[in-house]
């Protein structure tokens, strides 16, 4: 279950517990490629959703190229506080339960009585990424993780239905893919040039959620990094079922009983 867990850290999200077919691949919205003709224009910013609770049940999707998964989840967010996660596996029993902070990442495996505790720095030291709370909670929300930049530059693609903006930040490049339309962001690329690492993430299946918010029902993220046993691919596929927004009168449980073993 180790390989699962730290998977699913890193994207927010977590899986489990019934083996399943091999998930399809993964496939972008039709981005064209650079080219020369491209013009630098005023910079474009992604229109943010701004929730202060998010409550979604959802179905998720896990794979890690040797093993896949999948259940149900029910996704809880308090903005700027909490994210907490419940996964149930087969015949609707409950098997992990995650509550993200502000400092820390905390994960009960109640099918194997045990827990996780991690800090985000060794987090970081684990994926050569420089995960926090705000990361996690954009990725959730579908915002931009990165604030854009007066140094930033945007890009017309070539069909001139989605816009690109480019970030740097220090070994970090983002691509930000933006929809003209709706100004939504729709493809985030994040690459370390420094190790190779990278992770895409591609929203769709937008739906009105009120008069000013879009939001992506269906969110395909993969992660790809480098340890000592190589390179390691991981695959989350979430579609939300169901998502209420607003003053939710929500509750976020997590207790770790006393006969859980703690794990690293």
């Amino acid at each position: 279950m180790n390989k699962i867990f730290l998977g699913l850290i890193i994207l927010a999200i977590l899986s489990a517990c019934h083996k399943k077919k091999i998930i399809k691949t993964v496939t972008a919205p039709e981005y064209k490629q650079e080219s020369n003709k491209r013009k630098t224009r005023k910079l474009i910013r992604a229109k943010d959703a701004d929730f202060s609770y998010l409550n979604c049940k959802s179905k998720i999707e896990f794979s890690d190229g040797v093993d896949n998964f999948n259940a149900n989840a029910n996704i809880r967010v308090r903005k700027d506080s909490i994210i907490w996660i419940s996964i149930t596996a087969t015949l609707g029993i409950e098997a992990l339960r995650c509550l993200i902070t502000k400092d820390s990442v905390y994960i009960i495996n109640k099918l194997q009585k045990e827990y996780y505790c991690y800090s985000y720095q060794s987090l970081k030291k684990r994926f050569n990424f420089n995960f926090d709370y705000n990361f996690l909670q954009s990725v959730i929300f579908g915002n931009a993780p990165y604030v854009v930049l007066e140094q930033d530059s945007s890009y017309d693609c070539l069909d001139t239905t989605f816009t690109n903006t480019r970030q740097i930040r220090n070994e970090i490049k983002v691509e930000n893919y933006i929809k003209n339309s709706t100004l939504k962001l729709h493809k985030l690329d994040i690459y370390n040039v420094m190790t190779n690492d990278n992770i895409s993430i591609i929203y769709d299946n937008f739906q009105r959620l009120d008069l000013d918010t879009f939001f992506g029902f269906i969110n395909k993220i993969s992660l790809n990094y480098q340890n000592r046993n190589g390179f390691q691919s991981f695959y989350l596929g979430l579609e939300h079922q169901k998502v209420e927004t607003g003053m939710l009168d929500l509750k976020f449980p997590f207790n770790v009983k006393q006969k859980f073993e703690r794990k690293e």
